[in-house]
């Protein structure tokens, strides 16, 4: 291997490191936090990978399908526990 491949390779499996370890602390905070569905108040938390790639409208909101009614919208990102504005008596589910 030239060094030209070497350096290409390094490039790659650092690339390849900062990704997963981006998704593994992803992960990490998105359990302690679940979503709003703006429709129906549904608090639920989707699965990781779904929360990751999901398109985003800024920082914390995630274009998600709500489990229960079925309306696809930004999603409120909410601590577990936080009052949430609209969330009265909704349920959570957990995946």
């Amino acid at each position: 291997m030239n060094s030209a491949t070497a350096v290409i390779v390094y490039i790659f499996l650092g690339t390849l490191g900062v990704f997963i370890f981006s998704i593994v602390s992803f992960c990490r905070i998105q359990k302690k936090r679940h979503y709003v569905c703006q429709s129906c108040g549904y608090r639920y938390k989707p699965g990781c990978f779904e929360a990751f790639f999901s398109r985003r409208d800024n920082v914390t909101d995630r274009l998600l399908a709500c489990p229960r009614c079925g309306h696809r919208n930004f999603m409120e990102n909410v601590e577990d526990g936080a009052e949430d504005s609209g969330g009265g008596g909704a349920q959570e589910k957990e995946d």
